[in-house]
């Protein structure tokens, strides 16, 4: 049979609500930050997010942290809030970071804002 001429499909990236907030804590032990934010809105008919945790040290913006979890690890213990969590080690004390977290369907690539 002959083949079929190419589907363009289109899929929304994975979203922030509008009220969103990201929050970074310091924790007890030297170079460690808890990180916290509202799970993403996901597409319907997609069920799995995973996400992308990075920390980029402003002083020196190629000295980056970057840690991958998927959804069933940022979100465990936190089903009843709707938040998901990074614990961030190796951090330098008394340095400033930019922390951004990213969003992507682990069956699509790429990563997305």
């Amino acid at each position: 049979s002959p083949a079929s001429s190419p589907l363009d499909v289109s899929v929304a990236p994975p979203q922030l609500s509008t009220s969103a907030a990201l929050t970074v804590r310091e924790l007890p032990d030297l170079g460690v930050a808890e990180v916290l934010w509202p799970a993403f809105i996901i597409s319907p008919g997609l069920s799995r997010v995973d996400y992308l945790v990075t920390a980029t040290c402003l002083a020196c913006p190629e000295d980056k942290l970057e840690q991958l979890l998927p959804e069933s690890l940022a979100a465990a213990g936190a089903e009843s809030t709707g938040m998901c969590r990074a614990i961030l080690r190796r951090l330098v004390p008394d340095t400033e970071y930019a922390i951004t977290v990213r969003a992507c369907y682990p069956q699509l690539a790429g990563f997305c804002q």
